[in-house]
Parts: C-alpha cells; structure tokens; sequence
C-alpha cells in the first residue's frame, strides 16, 4: 500500500512538472543527446569550432544555449547556440546548460533575431531560418516581412541561396564572398558553370576591380544578374564557361565607375 502511494506521489509531481514546463521559460542542464538541430547547421570553419571550445574549457559556458521546447512530442530542438551546442560536443560534456522557452511564437521571434538579424555575414544562416519558418509555420513572405523587419525583396532573395550545395556554401563563407554575389551565384541553373564561376572568383578574390552585367541565354530563354569581378581579363570566366560545354560571346561597354560586360551563353 505504501508503494503504491509513493508511486501515487511521483506521479504527481511529474505531472506537477509537466504543467510548469508548458507554462514558462526556464534554465536547466538537459542531455546532450536529447538535443536536436531544427536548422542546419552552417558550414564553419573547424578552427572557429575549436577556439570556441577552448574557451568553455577555461572560462566555461557563460551563456546558456537556447532551446524550445514541444511538451507535445517531449523534444528538445536548438533555436540559438549551435556552435557553442558543437563547442560542447567537442568538449564530450554529456549535459549542456540550456535557456527552455515553451512558447512557439517566442520560439520563431528568437529564430529570427538570432539567424537573421544577429550576423548578416552568414546568409546562409538566414536563408535556412527562413525556409524552416515557412515550412513549419507556413508563414507568407509578407508574414515573415511584418515579424522580422527584413525588406520583402531580401527575403525572397536569400530564400534562393538554400539550393547550394553544402559544399558551395563552405567555400562561398570561407572565401567571405558578400550576400549579394552568394545570391546572384545561386541563380545559376547549371550545377558545373556555377562550381567553375565560384572556383574562378576564389582563386581572384584579392583583386576586385569591376563590376560586369552578365546575360545567360539558352533554349528560348534569358535572365540577367549582376555580381563584382575580379580580374581584368573576363576572357578566363568565359573560358570556364565554355569548357562546361556551352558557347560564349562577350560584348564590353565602357561605363561611369567601371565597365559592363554582356556575356551572351549558348548550348
């Protein structure tokens, strides 16, 4: 009889707990492995990973990694930290200091603020926020424009930069390029012009001189996108271009500040 009313009181004080974690934000340390990725991790380099490590190890996690909480489905899912998450995992520490908010709505307003407003050097970041909130929330870009605060344009744009490949991203953040020529990179169609056109702006990165107009052709259709050059000599970027098997003509146009370059792209 008296297990049964221990049993009874655990119960309840589960229960008890339960209900206190669906009505507030709390800190607490939960297991490593009851903690999931809602977002993509960004592609980082692994010396960022590292220092961050050493510094938990001297000074310790000073700020908790904030996570939300779904009582529904008992999941814990990391919305702010991923690297100092990753920092930890280096560290094999089995339990991590977490900052638990239950709310949705506050949940996506920290997405926001942390993914897309907080570090503007890393679109990626951003773009794969975007369209986890769509998918998960079904927000309308005008939606997300009002909670965010971002321009209706920047929105959609940067939704275009989650057809990158993981690894085109590694290299487009390693090499610094801006949010601009990420973008303008992603709306290339084919896969092996865009891996050439990245190869050829790493390898002239330092020498950023010019500005080009260039203007794709093929079956029957045209776009056009502008991103910054960086060489004198546009004949290499045709070349690459060509060697993926198409064929290029290049028509050069002086202009105030700098020259515009239409390059017309055959199959």
């Amino acid at each position: 009889m008296l297990f049964k009313k221990n049993v009874k009181v655990e119960e309840n004080k589960e229960k008890a707990e339960k209900q206190k974690i669906v009505k507030s934000a709390y800190i607490k340390y939960i297991d490593k492995n009851r903690l999931r990725h809602i977002i993509p991790p960004s592609p980082v380099a692994d010396g960022e990973i590292i220092t961050m490590a050493q510094s938990i190890r001297s000074l310790g996690l000073l700020s908790p990694i904030r996570v939300y909480y779904d009582n529904a489905l008992d999941e814990y899912s990391i919305i702010s930290g991923e690297r100092r998450f990753s920092a930890m995992s280096l560290l094999e520490r089995s339990r991590v200091l977490c900052h638990v908010v239950t709310d949705i709505e506050t949940r996506d307003a920290i997405i926001l603020a942390e993914y897309c407003l907080s570090n503007p050097s890393d679109p990626f970041r951003s773009a794969a926020a975007l369209e986890f909130l769509i998918k998960t929330r079904d927000y309308s870009i005008s939606e997300l424009v009002s909670k965010s605060g971002l321009p209706f344009n920047r929105i959609n744009n940067l939704l275009k930069l989650n057809k990158l490949t993981w690894e085109e991203r590694r290299l487009l953040l390693i090499s610094q390029m801006t949010e601009a020529v990420c973008i303008e990179i992603s709306e290339l169609e084919n896969n092996e012009v865009r891996k050439a056109v990245i190869d050829y702006l790493i390898k002239n990165r330092p020498n950023i001189k010019k500005i080009a107009e260039l203007t794709k052709k093929a079956e029957k259709r045209s776009f056009g996108f502008n991103f910054k050059l960086i060489d004198n000599s546009i004949s290499k970027l045709t070349g690459l271009i060509e060697k993926n098997g198409a064929k290029a003509e290049i028509a050069k146009q002086d202009l105030e500040g700098g020259i515009s370059y239409t390059i017309s792209v055959t199959k």
